[in-house]
């Protein structure tokens, strides 16, 4: 839901802004989903499968999971300063600096969210998100009664929401959640769970770089405009995204529960799963894909239009998407995190080889046809990386 706001309040600004200015919104944005997957490091899902909605369990775990969080962040936002000059091809460094503060605080949010999910205290994850909804809405009003909506002024909310809402949670958590202290544990203990969490950390990061390869590149080769259509584009393709993610990260300690049972529990929790997701997917070709065109002027306004093919494009790969979740979160369930691993690191030799190319000589539909391309081939390997551990006879 959180995601959903600031997908509707980017539609807003969208509107505002030009779409050259949208472009380099759409663009500082990637750059701060990028940075955030460092901050990540697979953290969230091993909380998710090691509390397993037991009080107990989170009281221990808390200080090791916080303390390599706390510190994963901080190391990320001082590497994202020194390499602010190579990274940020235009001048007005404010932008970049807001967007990185709002990484931050929007990777705290996700590990709190995480947390109350963990323990199913989805009424506390609520509080968090509506809390962070309500602030990013009042001051997203202010710019506008005020007339002072730009690009600066918007990434400036961002991150303020952002930061007083993740310090806002932090007495909720320890409240209502029963956390003993905040204080951190020692660094050797921290080290320890970062080499458990590290296969999944470097796929996530394989993941997410290669995510971002294609509006990365378009911000390098190509116009600041066609950016601003592509990034119209992918904002909707992102907040789809997220939904097989959101259901996943429910569904995990479910999957957890029937794997501690056997395999064909565990296989008819997936066939439910799969079930859900698919009706999800298909209503999304009916709406995204036949009617690309009416769909995006709907909501970024006509100047936007010329983003229909590549909208199209992206819509198949979120599709692909809904698949490539439920066998990827399988296939860490069952613990073979490190197979996850090779087949990220396949698709990111795959997409820099091929994103290149296609940016060159089709531009941003170029892009959006290596991003589909790419989570295929996520897909494929991941399906038969999993099959012969799905039907053990265990």
């Amino acid at each position: 839901l959180r995601r959903a706001v600031v997908f509707v309040l980017s539609i807003l600004v969208a509107r505002k802004l030009l779409v050259s200015e949208y472009g380099q919104f759409a663009y500082a944005l990637s750059l701060a989903n990028l940075f955030y997957v460092f901050t990540e490091m697979g953290l969230h899902v091993l909380l998710l499968r090691d509390v397993d909605h037991d009080p107990e369990k989170m009281r221990v775990l808390w200080q090791r999971y916080f303390t390599l969080k706390l510190s994963l962040s901080l190391i990320t936002l001082i590497a994202g300063l020194l390499l602010f000059p190579v990274i940020w091809p235009w001048k007005f460094s404010v932008i970049f600096l807001a967007s990185l503060g709002w990484m931050l605080g929007n990777s705290l949010l996700d590990f709190y969210q995480s947390a109350c999910n963990a323990l199913h205290r989805f009424d506390l994850a609520g509080i968090i998100l509506l809390t962070y909804r309500a602030l990013l809405l009042a001051a997203t009003a202010v710019l506008f009664w005020r007339g002072e909506v730009t690009l600066g002024s918007v990434l400036l909310v961002f991150l303020l929401c952002n930061l007083a809402a993740s310090v806002f949670s932090i007495p909720l958590i320890k409240k209502f959640m029963n956390i003993p202290s905040m204080a951190l544990t020692s660094a050797g203990d921290a080290w320890n769970l970062l080499k458990e969490s590290l296969p999944i950390g470097l796929a996530n990061i394989l993941g997410m770089v290669y995510m971002r390869f294609d509006m990365l590149f378009l911000g390098w080769m190509r116009s600041t405009t066609e950016l601003g259509y592509y990034g119209a584009a992918y904002r909707i393709y992102e907040v789809v995204f997220v939904i097989p993610a959101a259901l996943m990260s429910i569904a995990i300690p479910v999957l957890s529960r029937a794997r501690s049972e056997s395999l064909s529990s565990m296989r008819n929790e997936m066939k439910k799963i799969s079930l859900i997701l698919s009706v999800i997917a298909l209503s999304w070709i009916v709406v995204g894909f036949f009617n690309a065109r009416w769909f995006i002027e709907l909501l970024f306004g006509s100047k936007y239009a010329s983003a229909d093919t590549v909208l199209r494009i992206l819509v198949l790969a979120n599709v692909v998407v809904f698949l490539n979740h439920i066998v990827i979160y399988t296939l860490i369930v069952l613990g073979h995190q490190k197979k996850h691993v090779i087949n990220q690191a396949v698709c990111f030799v795959f997409c820099l080889s091929s994103v290149f190319f296609l940016i060159r000589f089709w531009g941003s539909t170029g892009a959006a046809i290596t991003t589909l391309s790419t989570q295929l081939l996520l897909t494929i390997l991941t399906i038969r990386s999993l099959w012969p551990f799905l039907w053990e006879r265990k």
